[in-house]
């Protein structure tokens, strides 16, 4: 009966495959409820070429519990998302550590996680503007936080240093270690092939807003969005510990 596994042996390659189904998935996007502050590690932002940044659709999908969020190969190479009418919107990537701590599915608290922070035109000028104030963003802890407004961007809205014995708390990053390396864009970003994009057509013009009025979920994956599409996680942690302002020093660095 090849339907039928024993033994503690199952047990442990099914935790195995979902690790590693996790790992190909890619990093989560870093969100916020509205009202939420978070304190990050920024791991990039320095370079000439950075921050990273595309053009992107957001496809809503009747039934769907949550976007698709889908890099554009650009108009002039043929995108049939663009061609349908759906207009693509300016993203700004950064890769951060989010070291607010949650408790997973089997109650064990996890912390400092690498995520994707995206960011639409006007946050990431805010950030440009930072880096040159601060001498700098790669290495610095910065508190995020969002404002009650509904309306505000879900990646945060204003970006403070986070000062310990009065000084700015600043990490120096070591970009041959794993954990300070940045996210890979060229695979995280990768547009699909036109084949590919050809089958959200027909959603291009889908607006959820008109049908009943709910919103989507917000998606934690991939590209970006610069509007609040809700405060779900595409794969929420089971129990959030309650959000502070203060910091820890048991981050990998």
């Amino acid at each position: 009966m090849n339907w039928m596994r024993r033994g503690s042996s199952a047990v442990e390659s099914e935790i195995q495959r979902r690790e590693e189904e996790q790992k190909n998935k890619g990093p989560y996007r870093f969100f916020l409820k509205t009202g939420e502050m978070r304190n990050v590690i920024f791991l990039d932002g320095d370079e000439p070429d950075e921050p990273i940044s595309i053009m992107e659709h957001i496809i809503n999908i009747p039934g769907a519990k949550f976007p698709e969020l889908l890099t554009c190969p650009g108009r002039q190479n043929g995108c049939p998302l663009c061609i349908a009418g759906n207009q693509a919107r300016f993203v700004a990537f950064y890769s951060i550590v989010d070291t607010t701590p949650y408790e997973d599915s089997q109650g064990k608290t996890i912390k400092n996680v690498k995520k994707i922070l995206a960011v639409k035109s006007v946050q990431a000028d805010i950030l440009i503007k930072k880096r040159k104030d601060w001498d700098g963003l790669k290495g610095r802890v910065v508190t995020i936080s969002r404002t009650n407004d509904k309306k505000s961007a879900s990646s945060g809205d204003q970006f403070e240093r986070f000062i310990k014995d009065d000084k700015p708390l600043k990490y120096n990053i070591d970009k041959s270690k794993p954990e300070h390396a940045s996210i890979d864009w060229s695979t995280v970003l990768a547009p699909k092939p036109i084949s590919e994009l050809k089958h959200f057509v027909e959603f291009a013009n889908y607006n959820p807003w008109n049908n009943n009025g709910a919103k989507p979920a917000t998606n934690a994956r991939g590209g970006g969005f610069d509007s609040d599409f809700g405060s779900t996680s595409a794969t929420p942690p089971a129990r959030e510990m309650p959000p502070t302002a203060t910091y820890e020093d048991d981050v990998p660095f």
